[in-house]
């Protein structure tokens, strides 16, 4: 299945907000309060002009401000203000505490959700991508999260507040000035949503930049090696123009609305100094409408300056969602059982798979036995499927058709957990964690003691070179292992198997990418790690598996032969030919 995250279809971005409340829950407490101190604190700063429009009428009467009064409304409004303080303390604690405590359970979330996903999730999209939904997006969410219901309420209740003092005191004054909040609420409308689409479109080059930055600093030897700088600074440039292309459009959107506010906010003050005349209002009220009008224009511009963070937030919780939308084909049966061991007995039954469902079949009604206790080996050129066949038994995808049973049961019968616990399986790329040497192998046994740990470095052959390490088990590796040569790395990880200690084995071209020497070691550790054990290997060196019990030939028709070694070069075929040139191949690299 094709599990390539796909673009929802097209909805409005207040839409979504739906879809993240739920995620206001567990903090629905810290929600209240840090809305009803957002509340307060926008109570507390409209009082001010009621306090001016007061000692103005005073002085008005007696022709100067009296002391008296200014000292007393002093002390109540430093009350007031002390308060509000207070509770704007509390909104920029808290508050952000709450948007923190929601990013780190969608982080929590997502991160899950990726693990369940199945291969061909990873193999269609680029890592550096769903970084970018990890870090930066999920950041986006955090701002959005806290300011959104703060903003809104806030905005909210102090226009209402605002209208309400106004209308009392001069009612047709303030609705021919508040007239114009429908349009300034158009406005608004009109360019988030030409910002909506905009936001979409930069998160998404930057998400391409993320994944080229990512992808070529992954393989900077590569490009080094061939002297590409040049080229993959091309193919960067090439998206940070895009980057650039797209946010010039934002800020050219958000240039022309802002110059469109200020108009508005430069046409108010002119209608309250007329309308003011014309309704005759007294110094004292007019001061009220100046001051209330400053608020009010200020409320609208620290909305629309919200709106660029709405849309990050929204476009970002946009691409999160994208993520957990996007289906886990691969899971547990309801009736799934738990396994505590497998004797080994592997059957493909009519087996048929595809990567995807518009290519090609890789496997066409395979069928292929291996009993317990069995070492076979698989071979053939490249694409018959051998590695296909490797991933399939520890359901690293599904097949298509047909069945897989261990011991006669159906693999998707076998709880995920139990099924791989009992599979080792060493790659022909061996990955290693950020970590030291110690820490790499206890992977194969997360709780193993540090006797357990040095038995299996002893085992896999890896225990002298560790020895001999600055400092030994503890030295670090370097990302993926980089300090460390190809054979350690190997060895590693064949370390890694012995401590899980599995039933079976699963051995996929592990000694290709290795020098002559390396690979005799790695050979013998492999030797070691399956006897007694049901293995199959997958060699790119045919000498390696002349001893394996059941050698099956695969191409892209299926098998075309099965036998031991000695049957099948005497069958004169497809195996007796690709062993004689992998034995002129290996005697010419000795020679050289």
């Amino acid at each position: 299945m094709d599990t390539t995250i796909e673009r929802p279809k097209r909805r409005k971005s207040w839409s979504y907000i739906k879809d993240f409340i739920p995620y206001y829950k567990p903090y629905k407490a810290l929600l209240f309060f840090d809305i009803l101190c957002a509340i307060i604190a926008t109570g507390c700063d409209l009082v001010l002009p009621l306090f001016a429009q007061v000692i103005t009428n005073e002085a008005k009467e007696v022709g100067y401000i009296v002391l008296n009064s200014v000292l007393f409304y002093g002390v109540i409004l430093l009350g007031i203000r002390a308060v509000g303080v207070f509770c704007r303390f509390f909104v920029n604690k808290y508050g952000h505490i709450m948007g923190v405590k929601i990013e780190s359970d969608l982080r929590r979330n997502l991160f899950s959700h990726l693990e369940k996903l199945p291969h061909t999730f990873f193999d269609n999209n680029k890592v550096g991508s769903l970084m970018s939904r990890i870090t930066t997006d999920l950041f986006d969410i955090t701002e959005f999260s806290h300011h959104c219901p703060e903003t809104l309420i806030v905005s909210s209740v102090q226009i209402v507040a605002i209208f309400t003092i106004l209308a009392i005191q001069q009612p047709f004054m303030t609705l021919c000035i508040f007239a114009l909040l429908p349009f300034m609420a158009w406005l608004t409308v009109v360019f988030n949503n030409k910002w909506d689409d905009n936001y979409r479109q930069n998160r998404r080059n930057m998400s391409e930049i993320n994944a080229q930055v990512e992808d070529s600093l992954s393989g900077i030897r590569v490009v080094k090696a061939f002297a590409n700088e040049d080229l993959e600074a091309e193919k960067f440039e090439k998206g940070n123009q895009n980057f650039v292309k797209t946010k010039s459009k934002t800020y050219h959107y958000m240039g022309t609305f802002f110059a469109a506010l200020k108009g508005m906010d430069a046409f108010m003050y002119i209608s309250i100094l007329i309308l003011g005349g014309i309704f005759k209002i007294d110094a004292g009220l007019f001061i009220v409408y100046l001051l209330y009008a400053s608020t009010l224009m200020n409320t609208l511009i620290s909305f629309a300056d919200y709106s660029e963070q709405f849309q990050k937030g929204i476009t970002a919780f946009v691409r999160y969602q994208q993520i957990i939308d996007t289906p886990v084909t691969i899971t547990d049966a309801p009736d799934a059982i738990d396994i505590d061991t497998i004797k080994g007995d592997i059957v493909f039954d009519d087996v048929t798979f595809a990567y995807k469902l518009d290519t090609r079949n890789v496997l066409n009604n395979l069928n292929l036995t291996v009993s317990s206790g069995e070492l076979v080996a698989l071979v053939g050129p490249s694409g018959g499927g051998k590695t296909t066949i490797a991933n399939l038994i520890p359901r690293f995808y599904d097949v298509t058709e047909g069945k897989i049973t261990i011991d006669g049961v159906d693999v998707k019968k076998i709880s995920l957990s139990s099924l791989r616990k009992n599979i080792g399986m060493v790659f022909q790329d061996v990955y290693l964690f950020w970590g030291t040497v110690a820490e790499n192998i206890a992977y194969g046994k997360p709780d193993a003691t540090r006797e357990e740990i040095i038995s299996a470095a002893k085992k896999a052959g890896a225990d002298e070179f560790i020895s001999n390490l600055s400092n030994g088990y503890d030295s670090y590796v370097g990302e993926k292992g980089v300090k460390l040569s190809g054979g350690q790395k190997q060895r590693i990880s064949i370390a890694r198997i012995f401590l899980k200690d599995p039933p079976f084995i699963i051995l996929d071209e592990a000694t290709s990418s290795l020098d002559n020497e390396s690979e005799l070691k790695v050979q013998q550790s492999l030797d070691k790690l399956i006897v007694g054990r049901t293995a199959i290997v997958i060699a790119h060196r045919l000498s390696t598996i002349r001893n394996a019990k059941k050698i099956v030939v695969l191409t892209e028709r299926g098998i075309e032969e099965i036998g031991n070694h000695d049957y099948l070069m005497k069958q004169k075929g497809l195996y007796s030919r690709l062993y004689t040139l992998s034995q002129r191949t290996q005697k010419l690299e000795q020679e050289i």
